[in-house]
């Protein structure tokens, strides 16, 4: 069902470095024609497609991250009742950057998790 996970720059995207199949999923990246699915919550996103919003670009412009825009397309809660809530609230803090000073000086959990992932350590990008 999953041939990869591949973690890529907005920009790489956009300068068409990064391969894209008809059958690709694409998640908080800009919108590329020949995507299987795109799911988005960038105001921006919204504005440069205009009126033009293709039928396979999901996006919800007051979404606090793509991740509660994926969850809700495949049915939310109720499809997938054993998703807990803090992981969800997690991926929206992180996207948003919405940490405490002691979260940021002291990470634990989640935080910790999503600043791991970042760009500065090399494990959340290609």
């Amino acid at each position: 069902m999953i041939d990869d996970i591949l973690f890529v720059h907005p920009n790489d995207m956009q300068q068409g470095r990064i391969a894209i199949q008809d059958t690709d999923i694409t998640t908080n990246l800009p919108y590329i024609p020949g995507v299987y699915l795109a799911f988005d919550h960038h105001q921006s996103e919204v504005n440069r497609a205009g009126e033009e919003l293709a039928d396979n670009h999901i996006i919800d412009a007051n979404a606090p991250s793509a991740a509660p825009v994926v969850y809700d397309y495949y049915g939310g809660k109720e499809r997938f009742p054993n998703i807990d809530e803090a992981l969800m609230a997690a991926v929206e803090q992180a996207d948003s950057a919405q940490f405490s000073m002691e979260e940021v000086v002291n990470p634990t959990g989640w935080p910790l998790l999503s600043f791991m992932m970042g760009p500065r350590t090399g494990l959340g990008t290609c």
